[in-house]
């Protein structure tokens, strides 16, 4: 059972390509089923993870390395098929290579991984809810275009509040690395 989350994790990232073969070589429902059936193995092999306590270093880079690379897989089909703005497209891809660049240097100098928190799980969560509609969003919801992008912008504001308070905790982690007695007399031997 260990394992199961990590599976998990690895055949998400794995869907990433069919994900996006299917999008333009089958239709855009068969990709959406592929996109949902995804996200839903991100919630199962989380709740196996802290159910059975299979968190593990790997899992904690893996899970959101697939994370990422489904959402902006959708970010850069939406945006080909002009679904999606390219500002839009843009800003999320950065926000998640500042992400995964910074949260690595962070977690390296912390000796320890930097956590989600409760607002980056509700942005995720809204991100992928908003790449669901945009799918249909030329379709079954045009009439309910503004709201879908709205969900969209809110959940792109929402990212930014998680990035900014992801900040603050590596910064406020690192200063606590830095600061206890073992870091301090490192610092001594090598001032001598």
């Amino acid at each position: 059972m260990k394992h199961v989350p990590n599976i998990l994790s690895f055949i998400r990232l794995a869907m990433c390509p069919v994900f996006i073969w299917a999008f333009f070589n089958c239709s855009r429902e068969i990709a959406f089923l592929i996109f949902a059936f995804a996200s839903i193995l991100d919630v199962i092999d989380g709740f196996i993870a802290r159910k059975f306590n299979c968190i593990t270093n790997l899992g904690k880079i893996i899970d959101p390395v697939a994370d990422k690379a489904l959402q902006l897989s959708a970010v850069l089909c939406l945006h080909i098929q002009g679904i999606l703005p390219l500002w839009v497209m843009l800003v999320l891809a950065g926000k998640e290579l500042f992400t995964v660049l910074g949260g690595g240097l962070a977690s390296k100098r912390m000796k320890r991984m930097v956590v989600s928190n409760p607002i980056g799980k509700l942005a995720s969560f809204l991100i992928t809810f908003s790449m669901c509609l945009l799918f249909f969003v030329d379709g079954i919801l045009s009439v309910a275009k503004n709201f879908v992008y709205i969900t969209l912008y809110v959940s792109i504001v929402l990212t930014f509040l998680a990035l900014i308070s992801y900040v603050v905790i590596a910064l406020r982690a690192i200063k606590e690395v830095e600061e206890t007695p073992e870091n301090q007399a490192d610092e001594e031997k090598t001032e001598e």
